[in-house]
């Protein structure tokens, strides 16, 4: 979808691996209710925000939700732009969202190499609230970056988590190797320098964990 408005997908639990993704919507506000969908693919991220769009998202959540990707490089839900998220359910009913991937984060960015610089790659402005989320990754974090694979001599800096906002939630956000809520693994060859990547500004109240 290229268009600022509301979407709604509804399903039956029954998955599919038809995506979500939304492209070059640069001004207003796009709104994308998810009611029982299920989303399971291999073909790159199950919902995807790509770095072209500039206007606010708002998910909304009812009833139980899955979205899946068994894609190396993607995230579940992928943030590839600065602009808002927001994800919490409508006014009358209480959602849930599981999000799972392997290497890119289960909610944030996608995994990123680079064989000689992996530098400047932001996941931020994320508000979730109202709503049961369940993130989880292999590499990447739950909630928030990828995995990060550099090569030999590669430097790994100044890649970025931040603004991230959590309140009122029931949340389960882990991985094997990378944060639950945070950054997802670093990893190189034997000369690589990992340095000055940060992670601040993270708010979670009201929630259980």
């Amino acid at each position: 979808m290229s268009t600022s408005g509301s979407y709604r997908f509804t399903g039956t639990g029954t998955e599919t691996s038809n995506r979500i993704v939304i492209d070059n919507v640069t001004s207003g506000e796009v709104k994308i209710y998810l009611n029982n969908v299920n989303i399971n693919t291999n073909a790159g991220p199950a919902l995807k925000i790509t770095s072209t769009v500039t206007a606010q998202v708002c998910i909304y959540l009812e009833g139980q939700n899955i979205l899946k990707t068994t894609q190396d490089s993607s995230a579940a839900l992928q943030k590839d732009n600065n602009s808002g998220l927001t994800i919490t359910s409508t006014n009358t009913v209480t959602g849930s969202l599981a999000a799972q991937a392997s290497y890119g984060a289960g909610i944030g960015s996608g995994q990123h190499i680079g064989y000689t610089s992996i530098s400047g790659y932001t996941v931020s402005n994320i508000t979730i609230s109202n709503c049961s989320i369940e993130a989880s990754s292999a590499y990447g974090a739950g909630i928030g970056s990828g995995h990060h694979m550099g090569g030999n001599s590669a430097s790994i800096s100044g890649n970025t988590v931040s603004n991230i906002t959590i309140s009122n939630c029931s949340i389960k956000a882990s991985s094997n190797y990378g944060a639950g809520i945070g950054s997802g693994y670093c990893v190189g060859g034997a000369y690589v320098s990992i340095s000055g990547n940060i992670v601040s500004y993270i708010t979670i109240s009201n929630c259980s964990i």
